[in-house]
């Protein structure tokens, strides 16, 4: 796994050091760590890694060192199909937390189309998911929806988490924003039931789907819980 590595810690401890430099100085600070460390070793490698720390860039909200890395990535001409969808979705998501919207579309269809294309399920459903997160930001509700769905039955169908918790959840937001109750309702349940022990409580938080359940249930004059039969009932469905 790449967050074992040995290096990684240490690439890590460079990215939170209070440098005061220029965005690309410190971009290439990183990838001249990289390559030194694995100049003997093979390409994949050092893509992973920079993949990994254009991840911790955007956690960072180093937005442009993040954009930087994903774009160079995308220049090569021998990365592996599989690094490409990873490096367009990220870019998807960078574009979506810059502001750039159209550009986020853009960068979210090529992953997407890359994934489908050579059946890269795992990545399209993750695709589906953000496309539907940043069609809520154009207002197109109904084309989230779509999205979200389709999201939610990749998963299933692989027997796979990914965003299968995260995406009942946007759903049940759309649904309490339309006034749907039960259906935001059923959405809020299956968001908790799905949730990954492992994921970031910044994707959704548990605490936040309670309030909201318990506010729905107060506008529908429900005072007792759901039966446990009715969370089986999920697993089934």
């Amino acid at each position: 796994m790449i967050k074992n590595d040995p290096d990684i810690k240490y690439l890590i401890d460079c990215l939170k050091l209070p440098i005061q430099l220029p965005n690309n100085v410190l971009v290439q600070k990183i990838i001249t760590i990289i390559v030194k460390r694995y100049i003997k070793g093979n390409e994949i490698k050092v893509i992973k890694l920079l993949l990994f720390c254009s991840r911790l860039l955007i956690k960072m909200n180093k937005l442009n060192d993040a954009r930087y890395i994903c774009q160079e990535i995308l220049k090569k001409e021998n990365i592996n199909i599989r690094e490409k969808i990873i490096a367009s979705g990220l870019l998807g998501d960078i574009f979506y937390k810059a502001g750039k919207i159209d550009m986020a579309i853009n960068y979210n269809e090529k992953a997407l189309s890359f994934a489908l294309k050579t059946k890269n399920y795992d990545l399209a459903s993750i695709a589906y998911h953000q496309a539907g997160v940043i069609l809520l930001r154009k207002r197109k509700r109904k084309l989230a929806i779509e999205r979200f769905e389709k999201s939610i039955k990749l998963c299933k169908k692989m027997k796979k988490m990914y965003k299968l918790g995260e995406s009942y959840y946007q759903l049940g937001k759309i649904y309490e924003r339309e006034r749907e109750w039960n259906l935001a309702l059923e959405a809020y349940y299956r968001a908790i039931l799905f949730k990954r022990k492992e994921e970031d409580d910044e994707h959704y938080d548990p605490t936040d789907i309670f309030c909201r359940i318990d506010m729905i249930k107060n506008k529908l004059n429900i005072v007792e819980k759901p039966a446990i039969k009715f969370t089986k009932s999920i697993y089934q469905k």
